[in-house]
């Protein structure tokens, strides 16, 4: 094997670290950040019956459940499999919102401002 060969080869292995390995890695694996089915459950109730977002569902789940990693990018995928499936109905203030474009549409004259929370995509004012 040359230097300018684009081969690399082992040679020796030496079994030492130059740091102290960490009990907990398991944490950190992705293959461990298995929600259960009731923490499943709990996010699936608070998504549809709350509305409620990862802001809020985050600490009542680590309370609810102190032994149990959960994993902030696991939430947030999980809550939007709920949301999905919840943003296909309409509620009431969608429908006033739907009707108050359809009326600005008719009267040019009109100005309607919608400001929505960029954390939970709810309704703050509408003016």
């Amino acid at each position: 094997m040359t230097k300018l060969s684009p081969e690399i080869r082992v040679t020796s292995l030496v079994n030492q670290h130059n740091h102290v390995l960490l009990p907990d890695t398991a944490l950190y694996d992705p293959k461990c950040h298995k929600l259960s089915n009731e923490i499943i459950e709990k996010i699936k109730f608070y998504v549809t019956k709350g509305n409620m977002g990862s802001k809020q569902i985050y600490p009542l789940l680590v309370a609810n459940f102190p032994e149990q990693f959960i994993c902030k990018k696991d939430l947030y995928n999980t809550i939007q499999k709920f949301k999905a499936l919840y943003a296909q109905c309409q509620g009431d203030v969608q429908h006033i919102i739907n009707k108050l474009l359809m009326l600005k549409d008719q009267e040019p004259g009109w100005i309607i401002n919608t400001r929505l929370d960029p954390f939970d995509n709810r309704l703050v004012s509408l003016f």
